[in-house]
C-alpha cells in the first residue's frame, strides 16, 4: 500500500510544523495592558520613576477607583481612591482561569466583574 502524493505532503508538513508555544504570564500582561490603554482608556504603569521596570506593573481606570496588579501568575485589583498592593484581592482562584488562553476583553470583563464586587463588599 503506498501513499498519494498529497498524503505524503500533508505528513511532511506535520513534521516540520513546530508546536505553538504557549504566551507566558509576562507576554499575556502585556497584551493585556495594552488593550486596557489602547481600547479602555486605561493608564498603565510599567516603570518607575526612574524607568526602571515595576516588579509589579498596574492599570488603573480612567477614573482611578480601580487599579489591577499584575503578579507573575495573578491579577490583584483595588478599589477605592488610594491603592496599595497590599490592601488588593486577587481574582479568585477557584475559578482556575489560565489567563494564557483567554483574549484581552475577557480578562479584562473579569477583572471588571471582581472589581464590581469588592466595591459592593465596602458598602
Amino acid at each position: 500500500m503506498s501513499l498519494s502524493k498529497k498524503e505524503l505532503e500533508n505528513i511532511r508538513r506535520k513534521a516540520n510544523d513546530k508546536p505553538k508555544r504557549r504566551m507566558t504570564y509576562k507576554q499575556k500582561w502585556e497584551e493585556v495592558m495594552d488593550y486596557l490603554a489602547d481600547h479602555q482608556g486605561w493608564t498603565v504603569s510599567r516603570h518607575d520613576r526612574s524607568m526602571r521596570l515595576l516588579k509589579t506593573p498596574y492599570a488603573t481606570t480612567p477614573n482611578g477607583l480601580v487599579r489591577a496588579y499584575f503578579k507573575p501568575q495573578s491579577i490583584y485589583v483595588s478599589v477605592g481612591p488610594s491603592h496599595k498592593l497590599q490592601g488588593s484581592h486577587s481574582i479568585d482562584p477557584l475559578d482556575n482561569y489560565d489567563f494564557r488562553k483567554m483574549d484581552p476583553e475577557s480578562i479584562w470583563a473579569i477583572i471588571y466583574e471582581n472589581a464590581t464586587m469588592e466595591k459592593m463588599r465596602h458598602v
